[in-house]
């Protein structure tokens, strides 16, 4: 019976001890606005994906020259949406092809748009 009292007394002192180390934590976190593991693995995550987006960004700036079109709001697909109305011409046959076509209309030579 003695032992299963002083174990008791020690688990409380220990969660006594634990409520005050919860206090400074949160303390702590409210000063340093320490976040938490996922709050810092969302953070990474949102920074790889800006990280991707401006490499995306970069490439299509030198495959559209001139013609690039940042992605915003009105043009959710950018510089690929300002040159979807546009029709292409076949580098093999010539023909002039609507811009739907994935594939010339006459030979059938996949578009490079």
């Amino acid at each position: 019976m003695a032992d299963a009292t002083t174990r008791r007394l020690n688990a409380a002192k220990g969660c006594v001890n634990g409520i005050e180390d919860v206090r400074r934590i949160v303390q702590r976190t409210a000063k340093h606005e320490t976040r938490t593991k996922t709050d810092e693995d969302n953070a990474d995550g949102e920074a790889i994906l800006l990280a991707c987006i401006g490499l995306i960004e970069d490439e299509e700036r030198e495959r559209y020259g001139d013609n690039y079109v940042s992605v915003s709001s009105e043009n959710p697909a950018g510089s690929q949406g300002a040159l979807a109305g546009r029709p292409w011409q076949c580098e093999i046959c010539t023909l002039v092809n609507p811009a739907i076509y994935l594939s010339c209309n006459a030979c059938d030579i996949e578009g490079l748009v």
